[in-house]
């Protein structure tokens, strides 16, 4: 409260009402500070790079202009982040939202009963109109457990002048097969690949298993539920190596990082490459993506519905939380449209929800047209099994596309399978 005094007369008559009047003045002073409501604000826990920081904090700060409610943000690195996360979660200074993934990792912590459900706000927002696509990824048992913010999706990458020049567009695993020869043939690399840091190489083993086997049998055998001596999984090593065989990938491929190897297409030193849209974020304003690059979906292998990988990020309410009407509102604000595309736009990746618009490069629009029309989509094979699983298995994957060697890489699995997962 600010107090006026105009002349050495009013201050004298002002200290004089002061000491005859104390009561008043704290009577006043009590109702103004009645009058300030208290401050609302949420912790947010968030996993990302150091870069992605500001995409997230000019997206918070319009949600705080609309509802009054601070946002705290603690960020976690993504390696190694489940344990602190877990953590965090069961601690008396739990966040109360938590930016993670959907389906298994989602799954693991509602199994640990550190996720408030959202089923009567999922309800009453009309969820299931907004995020079709999403719900199976999102719920456990009869409860609703997030929304998802943000996906983005993997394809195939590709030089359109090599593509036309050798046959067009394959429309399936034959036509691929046999444009990937004609390539090799002209002394080009068929496909891409930079391996350094292993991760890149389970989109292979992934979409192989998704075309030849289908999404649930996917999620079975990612939850340790089947065996890799299976003949339905064998398929999957015969078609892979395949491509090793011929040497259609990059050789010393895992010498160099994905980005190292992706402007081999830009050169036409190579015609394919396997990769999630991120890649737009490094490269997506060069003039030779936009002129010579193109974009399809993995091609059909058996005569199963198109399932693809898109890896979904998700606002969860922490069980823990302390401020759980304010966490809504944080949910309610970004589970619509415009806030989502913001969002979404700066991380360059597209908004799940059934009315967002999006305006984006096309190599974006191509692949949110694919994800459109998927049947059923995955999160990366380091999403939809156990850490510890992942962590064993990639190197195996590496290895297998040195050598191709399908009896060392299903015996290697197998052992890990056994030895992770408590299934008999």
């Amino acid at each position: 409260m600010m107090l006026i005094i105009p002349n050495k007369v009013n201050s004298l008559l002002l200290c004089f009402s002061l000491i005859w009047l104390p009561s008043s003045f704290a009577t006043i002073n009590t109702i103004n500070s009645v009058k300030q409501p208290p401050e609302r604000s949420i912790t947010v826990s968030l996993r990302l790079g150091i870069k992605q920081r500001g995409v997230y904090v000019h997206s918070f700060s319009d949600f705080t202009k609309k509802t009054g409610i601070k946002v705290n943000i603690s960020i976690y690195q993504t390696k190694g982040i489940e344990p602190k996360i877990l953590s965090s979660l069961s601690g008396d200074n739990s966040p109360d939202i938590v930016n993670w993934s959907a389906g298994h990792r989602l799954y693991s912590l509602v199994e640990q009963g550190l996720v408030l459900p959202i089923t009567q706000l999922w309800d009453e927002e009309h969820y299931d109109d907004a995020f079709p696509q999403f719900k199976k990824l999102l719920s456990y048992g009869n409860e609703m457990y997030a929304i998802p913010y943000s996906y983005y999706g993997w394809g195939l990458y590709y030089n359109k002048d090599i593509i036309n020049r050798y046959g067009g567009k394959p429309n399936n695993w034959q036509e691929f097969l046999d444009i990937c020869s004609k390539i090799s043939a002209a002394r080009i690399t068929p496909i891409a690949l930079g391996i350094k840091r292993q991760w890149p190489v389970a989109a292979w083993f992934d979409y192989l298993n998704l075309r030849i086997n289908g999404l649930e049998f996917h999620h079975s055998l990612l939850a340790g539920a089947i065996s890799y001596n299976d003949y339905r999984v064998q398929q999957v090593f015969i078609e892979w190596q395949k491509l090793i065989t011929n040497r259609y990938y990059t050789p010393g491929a895992k010498e160099y990082d994905w980005d190292d190897i992706f402007p081999n297409l830009f050169w036409q030193k190579s015609a394919f490459y396997l990769l999630g849209n991120f890649v737009l974020t490094r490269f997506g304003e060069q003039a030779l993506i936009n002129k010579n690059i193109a974009y399809m979906a993995f091609p059909k292998i058996n005569d199963l519905p198109a399932f693809e990988e898109a890896p979904t990020e998700i606002f969860l309410i922490a069980k823990n939380s302390k401020n759980k009407v304010a966490a809504r509102e944080f949910i309610k604000y970004f589970s619509q449209p415009k806030a989502q595309v913001k969002l979404s736009s700066l991380l360059g990746a597209l908004s799940p929800h059934q009315e967002a618009v999006h305006n984006n490069l096309d190599l974006l629009k191509e692949s949110e047209e694919v994800l459109q029309n998927a049947q059923g989509i995955s999160q990366y094979f380091d999403r939809d099994t156990k850490p510890l699983f992942e962590q064993a298995a990639l190197p195996h994957f590496v290895e297998f596309i040195e050598n191709g060697n399908i009896e060392k890489l299903t015996k290697a699995l197998e052992k890990h399978r056994l030895s992770i997962f408590t299934h008999n």
